[in-house]
């Protein structure tokens, strides 16, 4: 199926290249231009953009695997701490029922 529907949008895609060139062309020269030019300093900051997200996307991930880690480590905690199978409160109705 997905050949079927690849193979006649691959030869579309093909057959209007001579259409897209142009503006494709002109878009790249475009953007050469606004970041060739020096009194518009902005539009070129793109890398360091690109770098402060990066850092901030990186810190996010070592946040995020932090508590990731954090709730595993409870997890395994509470499957250690108990016995077996069970429901959960039955250890305060034992103590309850020993105690009564």
């Amino acid at each position: 199926m997905k050949t079927l529907l690849k193979r006649p949008f691959k030869a579309a895609w093909q057959f209007t290249s001579p259409l897209r060139r142009p503006f494709a062309r002109k878009f790249e020269a475009i953007i050469a231009r606004g970041c060739a030019s020096t009194q518009q300093p902005h539009i070129c900051q793109v890398g360091e953009e690109m770098s402060l997200l990066m850092d901030h996307l990186v810190r996010e991930l070592v946040r995020l695997q932090n508590k990731v880690d954090r709730l595993q480590e409870a997890i395994e905690s509470l499957d250690s701490s108990s016995n077996g199978l069970g429901v959960v409160g039955a250890n305060e109705f034992e103590s309850k029922r020993a105690a009564g």
